[in-house]
């Protein structure tokens, strides 16, 4: 596994490569002032996480998850956030135990800024809930 801070600037480069002036404008209408992001939409985001998981297919789930966390710490723009929940989405169901939920408590304490990043990262909080009902 390249070195986390590797996989960091890749994804933060492809992001960068599909963010636009416009899509960034766009983004800041819905936030505060002083919020921050690169200018890549949701479908840019999606398509940089499926094009991660279809070139680093060989990475296990908690290399995946090492990433997400690298990310979000180290993480300038809302995008990166979104990207990093996104990384660990396909995992989660099947790869991960109620220490999961834990790590999920601490990112919405810690990297949870705004509404989209709590709206994200409910679906994978709710896959984690769904097997326990």
């Amino acid at each position: 596994m390249a070195s986390l801070r590797a996989y960091f600037d890749t994804l933060t480069i492809e992001l960068a490569a599909l963010s636009t002036p416009e899509k960034a404008q766009a983004s800041r209408r819905y936030f505060a002032a002083d919020f921050s992001c690169i200018g890549a939409n949701a479908t840019d985001i999606k398509q940089v996480t499926a094009n991660f998981h279809l070139t680093h297919q060989y990475l296990s789930p908690a290399e995946v998850l090492a990433i997400s966390e690298y990310i979000l710490a180290h993480s300038h723009f809302n995008e990166q956030k979104l990207l990093a929940f996104g990384l660990i989405n396909i995992y989660v169901k099947h790869h991960f135990d109620d220490q999961l939920l834990l790590r999920f408590e601490y990112w919405l304490e810690h990297y949870c800024d705004n509404w989209s990043l709590v709206y994200v990262l409910k679906r994978p909080i709710n896959l984690c809930l769904v097997d326990r009902i």
